[in-house]
């Protein structure tokens, strides 16, 4: 069973490289991409991908906008829960997915990501920040 990927940034090139880079681990499909917040809502509704890797900086819909809207829509049954500088996403009462932040503003350093439904872990470091 794949990992279904919607990509969402306003830079071609950003989510062309992205696409490569996933289809290379043959457990993750890129679904669809998008190229503003709005598409990327629309599609998350469309398409049901387990993961969005969204960009927080785009014209139409900034990233927070639409995490908050396809938040929203989220299938019955499923819920987000906030603490802090981390999040969880459960499926009825069963944790999904964590999400950990290092500090504030959330989106400025490093993102963990940990998918406990599929067993991997993503960490996204903000370029802002540097290497």
């Amino acid at each position: 069973m794949s990992i279904r990927v919607l990509i969402a940034d306003d830079h071609a090139v950003v989510r062309q490289g992205l696409r490569m880079f996933l289809a290379l681990d043959p457990d993750l499909e890129v679904v669809g991409d998008a190229e503003n917040g709005s598409e990327a809502v629309r599609l998350a509704k469309e398409l049901r991908p387990d993961v969005v890797l969204m960009d927080m900086l785009m014209p139409v819909m900034d990233g927070v906008a639409a995490t908050g809207a396809i938040r929203q829509a989220l299938p019955a049954g499923w819920r987000l829960e906030e603490n802090g500088l981390h999040r969880t996403l459960f499926a009825g009462e069963i944790p999904v997915t964590v999400i950990e932040y290092s500090g504030e503003p959330r989106w400025s350093g490093i993102i963990e990501l940990h998918n406990l439904r599929y067993h991997y872990r993503l960490v996204i470091q903000s370029v802002s920040n540097g290497p």
